[in-house]
């Protein structure tokens, strides 16, 4: 059916029963209502909710039953709205196909099970992703947190709704994109969503808060709220600055593309405007990984740009590079100023990064770089070993005062020294003088602080016996333990901020769950969050691990590895037929041109997640980007 209005008023409907041009076409702008809103919302609604944790009942969390949310339920439950929109049209839908509401030609069959494997024969990479749904599902059925994949875990909220969410916006978009009205309206949606989220990030660099802000609060919670970054450090509307880099790298490439293709002044200043606002939040947000990401999209984009249609003897290679000069020179420099924007402002340039990270894996992976080696908590003292030496310390209260005995390791007690200030106790022996010793009052138990400072970071490690007599450590959160634990740590632990450690404890996990998985949002329940020993000396003594931090691993842990080849053959499929597909046309075609910008979204995305997970916050605009490069193709092949 023709995309054009004829002039004149439209009629409702013809005597054939069939719906004119203007209500198909209206029909067509309404099944974008769901992504419009997913597009609109779901990146940007920041507010309050309070969740119940489950997850009070394990040692390593806090008491709480509940916490305050500010991004992740939201987002999920705007998300799982949006779904229920687009599984609502598509009820619609397929009731006109089978009950005949609407007349379709003879050649079009109605039949559901048709139509399935026509879709899967124009995008095999459909009949992939069906497959990493139904696994999701099996996964889900098969796990023993089936409850937690269902309904989510905290801080998280990727269920299986959600994970299953994600798929129908590809397929749905495929279905019901059909023309070039249709994909402006969607793209114009994009731009506004990303002038929003970079605007805020921008000014977040330079330390102006919206959310900090009295407005700001008030639009997020009645109650006061404290947020976690540093003045400077951008997270936008997006939770962590982590997932901004991802954002990042999965929008720029098509910002660029939107801005050359405008034809009216205002429209290009509002592009440019974005892109910098983007390039400013993608080095404040300090995500290495982002960058590394983003360029590499950046760079598919600049080489496909070039290669393309030079296959055609028609087009002379001086022309050709006349007629892209505009576009290919403008994305070199944006890819230059982006880099050499984050050398000179911040004093953490990616080579720093690099080399840190060869020297880390090529060193000793066994070398101790850690103090405190061992910690024991037993029922007469806490014995430790403290660069190679052991200690056993006792503590005791006698009538209001506090009295600190340690021994080395042939039990000869050590003698000790008060403070001037008379509030903390240190061994007055060299092997442990960097040790120091302080009584408080720690949740509602009274316990010494053990405190040392390495790699100029202070270390400090609560313990009580004031409960029935026997040694225990007291955790961030306030909960008691015993400890029987040694140092495991290797160099590469390091790498990533602490990835290096989660990717080892991950590896043991996926080979537990090969097959299945841990069920989705389930990952948490399978790391060893207790390891206080090797958390501390990698710096993540006060974080609850629920992710792997690696979308590769996430999947492969929580769904399976068949799972994560049903994903990347997915992506596979898609990559490689959008390639030949492009390669036949010129960027004079709109489609074409957005098409190309979103697969270089997309391929920074993933070079990005190799060090960061899915989010509920990216991730949907991730899976309509997808969707959309889907159906662009649809409609390049139709019309050509």
């Amino acid at each position: 059916m023709s995309n054009k209005l004829r002039s004149g008023r439209p009629a409702s409907k013809n005597k054939t029963g069939k719906m004119t041009k203007s209500q198909d076409m209206w029909s067509q702008y309404v099944t974008m209502v769901p992504i419009l809103f997913l597009i609109l919302m779901v990146p940007l609604v920041v507010h309050a909710t309070n969740v119940k944790t489950y997850l009070s009942q394990y040692i390593w969390y806090s008491k709480a039953a509940t916490t305050v949310d500010l991004f992740t339920k939201i987002k999920s439950i705007l998300f799982l709205v949006a779904c229920g929109a687009m599984v609502l049209v598509l009820l619609v839908y397929i009731g006109q196909r089978i009950f005949g509401t609407r007349n379709y030609s003879k050649s079009e069959n109605t039949n559901a099970d048709h139509f399935i494997k026509k879709i899967w024969r124009e995008q095999p990479c459909l009949f992939f992703l069906s497959l990493y749904l139904l696994w999701t599902v099996l996964s889900t059925g098969i796990s023993k947190h089936t409850s937690t994949a269902v309904r989510g875990t905290v801080e998280q909220y990727e269920s299986v709704w959600v994970l299953l969410g994600y798929g129908l916006v590809v397929i749905y978009l495929y279905q019901f994109l059909q023309n070039k009205q249709q994909l402006h309206m969607v793209l114009l949606a994009c731009i506004g969503m990303v002038a929003i989220v970079s605007i805020i990030g921008a000014f977040q660099l330079f330390g102006l808060d919206f959310f900090q802000s009295d407005f700001g609060r008030s639009l997020i919670s009645r109650t006061a709220l404290t947020f976690r970054f540093d003045k400077g450090h951008v997270y936008s509307t997006l939770y962590n600055p982590n997932y901004v880099g991802m954002f990042v790298s999965l929008f720029l490439p098509l910002l660029c593309m939107w801005t050359y293709k405008r034809k009216r002044g205002i429209q290009k200043g509002i592009g440019v405007v974005c892109i910098l606002g983007l390039i400013l939040s993608g080095f404040g947000c300090r995500s290495s990984s982002g960058i590394v990401g983003t360029l590499i999209g950046m760079l598919f984009f600049v080489i496909f740009l070039i290669r393309m249609n030079m296959h055609e003897k028609q087009i002379v290679f001086r022309s050709f590079v006349k007629q892209k000069k505009t576009i290919v020179l403008s994305a070199i420099t944006g890819m230059v100023v982006f880099l050499l924007v984050g050398i000179v402002a911040f004093h953490d340039p990616i080579m720093d990064k690099i080399q840190a990270v060869a020297k880390r894996c090529s060193s000793n992976g066994d070398a101790l770089e850690a103090g405190l080696t061992q910690i024991v908590t037993g029922d007469e003292d806490v014995a430790i070993i403290y660069r190679t030496q052991p200690l056993r310390i006792t503590f005791a209260v006698q009538e209001q005062n506090y009295i600190f005995r340690f021994y080395d390791y042939n039990g000869t007690e050590l003698p000790q020294q008060v403070s001037a200030d008379q509030n903390s106790v240190m061994i007055s022996d060299e092997r442990f003088s960097d040790l120091t010793f302080r009584v408080i009052k720690y949740d509602s138990y009274l316990c010494f602080a053990m405190s040392y400072v390495e790699s100029e970071t202070i270390f400090d490690w609560y313990f009580t016996n004031q409960t029935d007599g026997s040694y225990y450590y007291c955790t961030y959160y306030g909960k008691l333990i015993k400890l029987d634990q040694s140092q495991e740590y290797k160099n590469y632990w390091s790498i990533g901020s602490g990835r290096g450690y989660i990717w080892s404890r991950t590896f043991p996990i996926i080979k537990n769950h090969i097959l299945f998985g841990t069920g989705p949002d389930s990952y948490v329940y399978e790391f060893p969050n207790e390891e206080y020993l090797n958390l501390y000396h990698t710096r993540l003594e006060k974080q609850i691990i629920t992710k792997p931090h690696s979308l590769y691993l996430q999947i492969a842990a929580q769904t399976g590895i068949p799972s994560l080849l049903f994903f990347i053959a997915f992506y596979g499929f898609y990559l490689v037929r959008s390639i030949r597909l492009y390669r036949k046309y010129t960027l004079k075609q709109y489609e074409v041109c957005v098409g190309i910008a979103i697969l270089a979204g997309t391929i920074g995305y993933l070079v990005t997640a190799l060090a960061n997970d899915s989010c509920i916050a990216v991730a949907p605009l991730f899976w309509t980007l997808i969707g959309l490069g889907l159906g662009i193709n649809r409609i390049i092949q139709k019309t050509a």
